[in-house]
């Protein structure tokens, strides 16, 4: 600093740590954790989940309950207001599903959304 003024690359490291104090400062959103008031008998469903490939795969905070349609083509999901096709891979059957609806988990990836796994309701 000369003159009382930072140079632009003091600036720069300046801001950076601001911002970097800033997101240590801000709460973390409840991502990847159980929601509160899971019965037992559903958080043991969930543990006894097995993929498709037969892998435990799928846990109670990263599901979410869903409305699907069944096309000629597979399985569709609604994901942030846009339908999403369910690979074939991706349908775990006979699951014993305690739900009346639907259950997909799914992760956004470069190529936009991708359905990880999904479950049908009982009652289709």
């Amino acid at each position: 600093m000369r003159g009382g003024l930072a140079s632009v690359s003091e600036f720069e490291t300046m801001k950076a740590a601001l911002i970097v104090i800033q997101l240590l400062a801000t709460p973390v959103a409840d991502v990847g954790r159980t929601p509160p008031n899971v019965s037992p008998a559903v958080r043991q469903w969930f543990r006894e989940v097995h993929s498709p490939a037969g892998m435990v795969c799928c846990d109670v905070a990263d599901g979410h309950l869903t409305d699907y349609d069944v096309r000629p083509d597979g399985h569709w999901v609604p994901i942030n207001g846009k339908m999403w096709h369910v690979p074939p891979q991706a349908v775990i059957k006979d699951s014993k599903n305690p739900f009346l609806t639907g259950v997909v988990w799914w992760r956004r990836d470069t190529d936009g959304n991708f359905v990880s796994y999904y479950i049908t309701s009982p009652s289709r």
